[in-house]
């Protein structure tokens, strides 16, 4: 299985945090281990990782426009970045 972390700058962490559930619906169906983090020294850093389940179904999801505007909705500020574990 492939293990996925994103990172990117929130213009509003507090709302990252909130959206924590919402994530973890849109993603539940190709993936698991679904976590959200924050930056521990305060800053606007924040990450999601996942163990992913079904890769394509994965990218479908992440290339679609309603993810990308539910990632600002959601807080986000700068493109995301994708890991991918090996």
């Amino acid at each position: 299985m492939l293990k996925l972390i994103v990172t990117m700058q929130a213009e509003d962490p507090k709302a990252w945090v909130e959206a924590h559930n919402t994530r973890v619906e849109r993603f539940k169906s190709v993936a698991t281990d679904i976590s959200s983090y924050l930056d521990p020294a305060g800053g606007n850093q924040v990450g999601l990782s996942m163990t992913v389940t079904d890769q394509a179904a994965l990218n479908e999801i992440i290339m679609s426009e309603e993810t990308v505007e539910r990632m600002r909705k959601h807080g986000g500020a700068s493109e995301p970045k994708f890991l991918v574990g090996v």
